[in-house]
């Protein structure tokens, strides 16, 4: 009897503690349902980022595509050294950095033009000045005759200076001028082996420019191809177009170097050939050992086609 009365306290104190009225048991229900809530929102985070990832595949393209196309570029372009700031000539550096040089005849040239030939208004006031107490330019000299015009910008001017031959054929003065060599629009001048003389027979050519395309083809070792006189420092598309039918180049006695015993310094005294370049073609010999034919020099870091095809025709192995 005892025991039986003890169950029975038992359990109406348990169902007192743990039995709950439908309000309470919707209130735990609710609360059980965000504590799911609660755990499974960190997955569902994950979940969505990690299926949300950015697609990088198209960009990742067009990097490649970029680059591909900036490599060729730089095959393709013809390396061309920019001239440096000469402190041992600061007045050659100075001019060359004002001027803009294009074909012109001095008499009678509006002011716009000397302007656009790079001279200061002061300069243009003394020319006007000259031409307004009836001076004229017979030759190109005459140039050097002006007033705060230099020799250093003289010499820069000079080959463009085209006179007409109706301008300077009547004057004394013409057959005094040792310097001055008649046109002739007929000549054939190979530009392998002309001298000054012969070059400044050519329209636009004067004693600079003669000069310039002799000591241009000493520094390559002689001409392959007429174009190159176009890398002559001057002389651009109009001037070369002008000239181009009187040129010839028969690419004989070409000095090479034998690039199994060349030193950097003497690879880079060649104008399309770099301090880089020069080092790089030494570096692959000293590792690899002597080169078998001129064109495993494209084996070297920096030496690409359009380079080689360049400097191809001024080396050789022996």
């Amino acid at each position: 009897m005892f025991y039986k009365n003890l169950c029975n306290r038992l359990k109406e104190l348990f169902k007192n503690y743990f039995s709950f009225t439908k309000s309470e048991r919707n209130g735990v229900l609710i609360l059980l349902g965000i504590f799911f809530i609660l755990i499974i929102i960190p997955f569902l985070i994950v979940s969505f980022y990690h299926n949300s990832k950015p697609d990088f595949s198209q960009f990742e393209k067009d990097i490649s595509t970029f680059q591909l196309k900036l490599k060729e570029n730089i095959k393709e372009s013809t390396y061309k050294p920019k001239e440096s700031f000469n402190f041992n000539n600061i007045d050659e550096s100075v001019a060359k950095s004002k001027l803009n040089p294009f074909l012109f005849n001095p008499n009678d040239l509006q002011e716009v033009k000397w302007k656009e030939l790079g001279l200061t208004d002061k300069q243009i006031k003394t020319i006007k000045n000259y031409e307004s107490k009836g001076g004229k330019f017979y030759k190109p000299e005459d140039l050097k005759k002006i007033y705060g015009i230099s020799e250093s910008e003289y010499n820069i001017l000079a080959p463009f200076i085209v006179i007409p031959e109706n301008k300077i054929e009547n004057k004394t003065d013409v057959a005094e001028n040792k310097n001055y060599v008649p046109k002739d629009d007929n000549i054939i001048v190979d530009i392998n082996i002309a001298d000054t003389t012969e070059f400044m027979k050519l329209r636009g050519i004067g004693p600079a420019f003669a000069k310039n395309i002799i000591k241009y083809r000493e520094r390559l070792g002689g001409y392959v191809k007429k174009e190159q006189i176009k890398e002559v420092w001057g002389i651009d598309s109009l001037k070369y177009n002008a000239i181009a039918k009187n040129l010839i180049v028969k690419p004989y006695n070409i000095q090479k170097i034998n690039i199994n015993d060349a030193g950097v310094n003497d690879f880079k005294k060649h104008p399309y050939i770099d301090l880089f370049v020069a080092k790089a073609i030494v570096n692959y010999r000293d590792k690899h050992g002597k080169y078998a034919k001129v064109e495993d020099i494209k084996k070297s870091a920096l030496v690409y086609d359009a380079l080689y095809n360049k400097i191809a025709p001024y080396l050789t192995v022996k």
